[in-house]
């Protein structure tokens, strides 16, 4: 039993011993697997970056707004005139507003204005009711043409003519920039506005002890297109047409410039 007991034991440390080898080995094996696995991820961030040390350091900036403002005038008119025709019957009233604005569109085609500066944008029927509110008496029908004038010496006879040619209905007359002339003035407006946020910052950096040297980052604000519209009696007014006045139009910017 003795001689058995000591070989049981025998065996069994050589056992516990080969296991704990085993253990050790596999350990230090995936210690190895991590080790290689979190210097690769390191490499792969490394190889993306440009520059991984200048990374980390922080950036000095310096904040600037500007504002871009050019002064121009107004070399277009868009006018809204409209035909009201009342009547008991509701094609009767249809029919007459129709008739009355094609006069209307011949007239001012005669005076030279072409089709693609007319357009109709709006067409209504309003029943007329009793003074109780409870039945219907007649019908009013609205045709509303807006035209587009690019000679402003003409606006006077345009409204003149389609009043002759049957408007009765002056609604509205906007002086503004054309979208031709506007998208240079635009493009003026926002090169000034740069230069503005460009000059803020770099006095600034100047001031204290430093300088500019790149741009981070810029934002365009609003681009500010002004109009003028006259309503109703004002559009039928000389001076409404003959004196259109000046306008401005701006640009606003933000930017963040780069400095030492």
């Amino acid at each position: 039993m003795n001689g058995m007991s000591k070989q049981t034991l025998t065996l069994v440390g050589v056992i516990l011993a080969g296991v704990v080898i085993v253990a050790a080995v596999a350990a230090y094996a995936t210690t190895q697997i991590y080790t290689t696995q979190s210097e690769n991820l390191i490499r792969f961030i490394e190889s993306r970056l440009v520059n991984p040390a200048a990374a980390m350091e922080g950036e000095r900036v310096i904040y600037a707004s500007g504002v871009g403002v050019v002064s121009t005038t107004p070399d277009e008119a868009v006018l809204q005139v409209s035909v009201e025709v009342s009547n008991p019957s509701a094609v009767a009233a249809q029919d007459e507003a129709s008739r009355r604005m094609a006069s209307v569109i011949d007239a001012m085609k005669n005076l030279g204005i072409p089709d693609e500066r007319m357009k109709t944008t709006g067409l209504t029927l309003i029943p007329i009711r009793d003074e109780k509110g409870l039945q219907i008496i007649g019908y009013v029908a609205r045709n509303t043409l807006t035209i587009t004038i690019r000679d402003l010496s003409k606006v006077g006879d345009v409204i003149e003519k389609a009043v002759e040619a049957g408007v009765n209905v002056v609604n509205s007359l906007t002086f503004q920039v054309s979208s031709e002339k506007a998208a240079s003035l635009k493009s003026e407006a926002l090169t000034l506005a740069v230069q503005d946020a460009k000059f803020q910052a770099e006095v600034a950096a100047a001031a204290a002890g430093t300088k500019v040297i790149g741009l981070k980052s810029l934002t365009i604000g609003g681009i500010y297109l002004p109009t003028r519209t006259l309503l109703g009696a004002e559009a039928l007014a000389k001076e409404a047409y003959v004196m259109p006045g000046e306008s401005q139009i701006s640009v606003s910017v933000s930017a963040t410039f780069l400095i030492e």
